[in-house]
């Protein structure tokens, strides 16, 4: 709305081809122009039809208000003009084709060790680990990571955990850690690798808290810092209420920045209103200061929703990734490979 004026120029919008006209440029758009009223209903101004190709031409199109053309008839012409002053078709690119060019997806996992999981040996802690069947950590890693790991070109996952103390000592907490253990060199092969160094560490950890995941996603930053030009995928599992919700909204502030996205699985009953107000779909994520985040980098699945069927856990996992990857690409400038 553009208001205290009668002669209102809008702000530029960009609208997918697509979404505007189906990707038809001559199929046939009305554009209504209404004048606003603060304590009554908007009045029509007028009305126009163009086509998608009519708008790039930059024409100025007569508003027509039908009633009026019928009460005054001859003496009618329109009641104003829509003008076109800048319009233009630029060329978007796929998800598909960035990465049939040889842009890669990399893999990191982050694995919630807090003690809200229930003590491992416990058949009904979500850590719990059966000759038999996977628990939903297995389960998640699983299903997600495989998927993800087909964009993976060395298949080398840097996978990390949080919340526990550590042995030999288990004296101090750990908000990030390598998850074989191994800090100088903690990726693993592939997602066998990933459940090797889980089963271990749930093992011979301590699961502890609080669930933080601000030092997570400094690793994840520091990460797509030193691998230029990939793209970080972050999935976290987790079981529940995030301890420094103040501090990780600040670190997803400046995630949003970098070419990476934060794909969060919720396993268990607890409460996942954060994370609903994480993935951000109810509106912006802004931190402290109000800055907000520059993209929408971060997809909530509950794991309980799907826990039958993984196929339908995976779809909606990978929803949001290829709009958010091509968003980046677009904010960053970044074109397939050889275009």
């Amino acid at each position: 709305v553009i208001k205290n004026t009668l002669n209102p120029t809008w702000k530029q919008v960009k609208i997918a081809v697509g979404v505007l006209c189906g990707g038809d440029l001559d199929r046939a758009l009305r554009i209504d122009v209404f004048d606003w009223d603060k304590n009554s209903d908007p009045d029509l101004i007028g009305q126009c039809q163009v086509t998608t190709r009519d708008l790039v031409t930059g024409a100025s199109f007569a508003l027509i208000n039908a009633k009026k053309k019928a009460k005054k008839g001859k003496k009618y012409s329109d009641s104003g003009k829509l003008v076109v002053k800048n319009a233009k078709l630029e060329k978007g690119f796929s998800f598909i084709e960035y990465l049939q060019s040889g842009y890669q997806l990399n893999l990191m996992c982050a694995v919630d060790f807090t003690a809200s999981n229930g003590t491992p040996s416990f058949t009904n802690s979500l850590h719990y680990v059966s000759a038999y069947t996977p628990n939903a950590y297995q389960q998640a890693i699983s299903a997600v990571g495989r998927v993800l790991l087909e964009y993976d070109t060395d298949k080398m996952v840097p996978a990390f955990g949080f919340g526990a103390r550590l042995p030999p000592d288990h004296k101090k907490t750990s908000h990030c850690f390598a998850l074989n253990y191994n800090e100088a060199a903690p990726e693993v092969a592939g997602i066998d690798g990933v459940m090797a160094a889980y089963s271990n560490a749930v093992s011979t950890c301590q699961l502890y808290g609080p669930t933080n995941f601000a030092p997570m996603l400094r690793q994840a930053q520091a990460i797509v810092q030193h691998r230029q030009g990939e793209y970080l995928v972050l999935l976290i599992i987790t079981d529940g209420v995030i301890s420094d919700y103040p501090n990780t909204v600040e670190e997803l502030v400046k995630c949003s920045k970098l070419p990476m996205s934060v794909v969060i699985v919720g396993v268990g009953d607890a409460d996942f209103t954060q994370m609903d107000q994480l993935d951000g779909d109810d509106g912006v994520l802004k931190d402290r200061n109000g800055n907000p985040v520059l993209r929408d980098i971060v997809q909530f699945v509950p794991f309980n929703d799907f826990k039958t069927n993984m196929a339908a856990l995976t779809a909606a996992t990978m929803a949001e990734i290829p709009s958010q990857f091509v968003a980046c690409m677009k904010a960053i400038g970044a074109k397939p490979i050889g275009q």
